[in-house]
This record gives structure tokens, C-alpha cells and sequence, in this order.
């Protein structure tokens, strides 16, 4: 089960900054992800999970563009077209956060030699659906639908449609729902998705984990990827 970094190693660094992902690299994570979005006040994508309140919260915010030219012991982490160590081993998880992102996201990351590591998933449908128009007719970008079946009750059927329709090669859920839902992951399953799973929980407990792998989930994000790891090893021993 693949061990996705939630904003980097988040439990232990601030979400979202550069300790964060160089902590999920030392860590072991095989993923990170990261949540996108336009400061409002210098007009640059950053990242951050909220909206950018204050000029000092923009000042602190890590913009994307330097996000692809961090480097790990002299490995650019993990886009950068330089060098790849960070980019061959590690996925990277692309939340986009609000609309009118897409055609700058994909003109920074076009071209890269890492590009297929990228996964682009957003709760806004839409915006997945702009990544597929401006492509053409050769979809290259891995696309993962984010859906909350708690908050959007729609029908399994329709989400599966929808998925295929954008080609998705995941379908990222709520943990909770999936515990209500245990059918939920052999449908998905059968339709031919990668299954992955977060957590409202900012620390997933031992249940969570244990459920995930009981399930056989692909992928689970977690604040803290040397915990989950652990845990993981520790059921697998026995």
C-alpha cells in the first residue's frame, strides 16, 4: 500500500513547506502531496490548504515555482528538470484548490521528464475536466476525482462515469465513508480505479491504518509516513 506524505510530513513540520517534504523523503514515503492555490496578494501559485488571509501568511507560503527547484542532498525535489532522483522514486499528488489554475499548473510542470510521477486531483470536477480539453487528443496527465460520498451523495454509478469520462486512473475517498461502505472498494475496484483514502483525522489512529490495509486500499495519506510505515510492518509481521 503506497504511503502518500499529507502535506509533507505534517504531524511533525508545518504542511506544506519545504521541512515537511524533505522530512517525508527521509521518512521513506514512496508520495507527497501538496494543495495549490493563487495568493491573493502577490498574485503567485502557492502552497496552502486555506486561502492566503494576510500578506505576512503570504510571505510564509511556499510558491509553487520554488517548490520545483527545492533540492535533497543535491536532488531537486521533485520536478525539477536537473536532476531526478526524488522524481523517479517519489509521486507527487497535485491538489488544485480553486478554479482558474489549471493552464498555468500545466504549463510549469509541461515537459518534464518526471511528469508521469504526477497525479492532478481536485474536488472541483470541472477544473479536472479543463486538464483533458486544453491536452487534446493525447491525455497524458494522470488525473485522481476527489469525492467526499459524505458531503456529496451521489451515486457510485455516476462517480464511476464521471471518472471514465476524465479518464482517471484514481478515486480518492473520505476513510470514513469507506468504513461505512465496504462494497464501495470492490466496485471501484472492478471498474478498473486505483483506490486511495484520507482522513479527517490529522493523525491516522492504528484502526485506520488497519482498516486501510484490510481493504486493500492503494494508497492511504498520512501526517506522518514513518508511523503509518511502522504500523503497516508491524501487521504485515504478524
Amino acid at each position: 500500500m503506497l504511503i502518500i506524505a499529507h502535506r509533507g510530513a505534517s504531524a511533525s513540520e508545518k504542511e506544506n513547506t519545504r521541512e515537511a517534504f524533505v522530512a517525508a523523503h527521509k521518512m521513506g514515503a514512496e508520495a507527497v502531496e501538496t494543495d495549490i492555490r493563487r495568493c491573493k496578494f502577490c498574485g503567485k501559485l502557492v502552497l496552502s490548504h486555506d486561502p492566503i488571509r494576510t500578506e505576512e501568511e503570504c510571505r510564509a507560503a511556499l510558491a509553487f515555482e520554488d517548490f520545483l527547484s527545492i533540492k535533497v542532498k543535491g536532488a531537486h525535489l521533485p520536478l525539477s528538470n536537473e536532476r531526478f532522483f526524488l522524481g523517479e522514486q517519489m509521486q507527487l499528488h497535485l491538489e488544485i484548490k480553486e478554479k482558474g489554475l489549471i493552464h498555468e499548473i500545466l504549463e510549469m510542470t509541461q515537459g518534464l521528464r518526471c511528469r508521469d510521477k504526477i497525479v492532478f486531483s481536485s474536488f472541483l470536477w470541472l477544473e479536472l475536466f479543463k486538464i483533458r480539453f486544453l491536452e487534446g487528443k493525447k491525455p497524458r496527465a494522470k488525473i485522481g476525482l476527489l469525492w467526499d460520498p459524505v458531503e456529496r451523495n451521489l451515486s457510485w454509478w455516476l462517480v464511476a462515469a464521471v471518472g471514465k469520462i476524465l479518464k482517471a486512473k484514481s478515486i480518492h475517498f473520505n476513510l470514513a465513508a469507506l468504513n461505512l461502505n465496504r462494497e464501495m472498494v470492490e466496485y471501484f475496484r472492478k471498474k478498473r480505479f486505483l483506490i486511495y483514502a484520507y482522513s479527517d483525522k490529522s493523525f491516522h489512529p492504528k484502526s485506520q491504518i488497519t482498516l486501510a490495509l484490510f481493504l486493500d486500499l492503494d494508497g492511504i495519506f498520512s501526517d506522518c509516513p514513518a508511523y503509518a510505515k511502522e504500523i503497516l510492518w508491524e501487521i504485515t509481521l504478524q
